[in-house]
């Protein structure tokens, strides 16, 4: 049993590895804002493990079914970027913001750029996620610690 947990968690850590690195080449290439920093936070979460739990989350949150006032409230509140990947249960988020904005007052944009259906999906999305081993339960998105950072 402890060789399949130790196994998982070795799967998992290389797969975070291959994003970070699939991100990282894929910014390096995109043309940003002359003179913007930005930052990055990322962030993990779980679904329930349940496969039709998993598949409902990820068609809602597919090109063809996000709904617009979330793509709109991500645009508004100021993110740069913001990213979601999948493996088993398992999410990681990765949002990119200017330096110069707090989370906070991102968050708040967002939030308030169309306070009922913000809601709504905060409360849809809340349905199909738990908090991941570990972390408080009245949490579901946890901000996850930079162990490793390459930069040329």
């Amino acid at each position: 049993m402890k060789t399949v947990i130790r196994n998982s968690i070795i799967i998992f850590v290389f797969v975070i590895i291959e994003m970070i690195s699939l991100v990282s080449c894929r910014n390096s290439n995109e043309k940003k804002r002359p003179n913007m920093e930005t930052k990055k936070m990322v962030m993990t979460c779980d679904l329930a493990d349940n496969p039709e739990v998993i598949q409902a989350y990820k068609k809602y949150h597919s090109n063809e079914h996000i709904w617009p006032e979330v793509n709109k409230a991500a645009e508004v509140s100021g993110y740069e970027s913001i990213e979601i990947f999948q493996f088993g249960n398992r999410l990681v988020m990765i949002l990119e913001y200017p330096e110069n904005l707090s989370l906070e007052k991102i968050n708040e944009r967002y939030a308030n750029s169309n306070p009922e259906k913000m809601k709504e999906w905060a409360d849809l999305m809340s349905s199909f996620q738990q908090a991941p081993p570990g972390a408080d339960s009245a949490k579901t998105w946890v901000e996850m610690e930079a162990i490793y950072i390459f930069r040329k």
